[in-house]
């Protein structure tokens, strides 16, 4: 990663921005103690923003600022942001982060033209059809599944220009068959289109987002549920399969190096890429306690969602994500 302080990330898939985002401030936290202030394009005060810009963080080295969807700010807003990013050329002493995303919408010229000359732009856009069936191979080589080869070209025919959504497919893949199974063409088909594939991502996301609070998270997953049509218990799979993973880890990884022999001890798959240092940050926090804590949770909500805890099963699952995230935001 280069030694800029801007970032500007932009392009036209939410996944792949959050994902570049993600990476970003986890590598910048490797090499600093940062905390973290999040503000949205949409409302967020300019005022606000340059004074997380500014101050000094006396129980850290600094912070990273994130401003989120960006282009939603008023184009007089995004000017005197452009004109702080510009100063920040020749002040030796800026110490902070400022990282700014955008999925949608239109980037003013100045600001665009401002984070360019003073930091970097990351521009997530897969490009043309080559690309798309690079992007599409590369990602199912990284999968723990196995495919046929006309697989990655049913994939790439079938999503277009938004191949971004085979990394949410493939979890669901994963989350079904397991590991290491040879997949055709007829035993992906039914999964590209469900509606479950992309919500599933967002859900989990949602959950480890600690810009959240646990009641925002509530609302997220009651969307998945009623707007998308994701069936509780499928969240229920993903999530239950996530904090195994914490259960294996917590308390047993001093580096991320040790991620893994920790994944491969409990007889869990690998995490390599992002994926793994995803899981770091979350769960490098973590005391067993409180992984083997979300395991109960996690278990009493099937049992009531199997018919035997006399409770409704929307009650059971959003009770079991509520305590998650709690538990989650007292450690991360």
């Amino acid at each position: 990663m280069s030694g800029k302080r801007i970032y500007l990330i932009k392009g036209r898939d939410a996944r792949l921005i959050q994902d570049a985002e993600a990476e970003i401030r986890s590598d910048l936290k490797k090499r600093e103690n940062l905390d973290e202030v999040f503000y949205d394009g949409s409302n967020g005060d300019i005022n606000d923003i340059i004074m997380s810009l500014d101050q000094n963080y006396i129980f850290s080295d600094g912070a990273i600022v994130i401003v989120r969807n960006v282009a939603e700010m008023a184009s007089d807003l995004q000017g005197q942001l452009a004109t702080y990013v510009e100063n920040t050329k020749g002040n030796s002493v800026f110490g902070n982060y400022l990282l700014l995303t955008s999925a949608t919408g239109t980037i003013g010229q100045k600001l665009s033209k401002a984070a360019s000359s003073v930091g970097e732009v990351v521009d997530t856009t897969i490009g043309d059809g080559k690309a798309r069936t690079s992007f599409v191979s590369d990602e199912l080589k990284a999968s723990s599944l196995n495919y046929a080869p006309d697989v990655a070209r049913f994939l790439v025919a079938h999503f277009g220009e938004d191949v971004s959504r085979i990394r949410s497919l493939i979890e669901v893949l994963e989350s079904t068959y397991g590991t290491r199974k040879r997949l055709e063409v007829d035993d992906v088909e039914p999964y590209v289109n469900s509606t479950g594939s992309r919500p599933i991502f967002e859900a989990t996301n949602a959950l480890e987002d600690r810009s959240l609070s646990p009641s925002d998270v509530v609302k997220k997953m009651g969307q998945f549920v009623d707007i998308q049509g994701v069936h509780p218990l499928a969240l229920l799979s993903l999530i239950s399969r996530r904090v195994l993973e914490y259960v294996a880890v917590a308390g047993r990884i001093r580096s991320q190096d040790d991620l893994n022999n920790a994944l491969e001890a409990a007889g869990l798959k690998r995490r390599d890429g992002f994926p793994a240092k995803k899981l770091y940050e979350v769960a490098r926090g973590l005391r067993q306690s409180d992984a083997r804590l979300m395991l109960r949770y996690v278990t009493e909500a099937e049992s009531s969602m199997k018919g035997r805890g006399g409770v409704q099963d929307r009650f059971a699952f959003e009770l079991m994500v509520a305590r998650i995230a709690t538990t989650l935001r007292s450690r991360m």
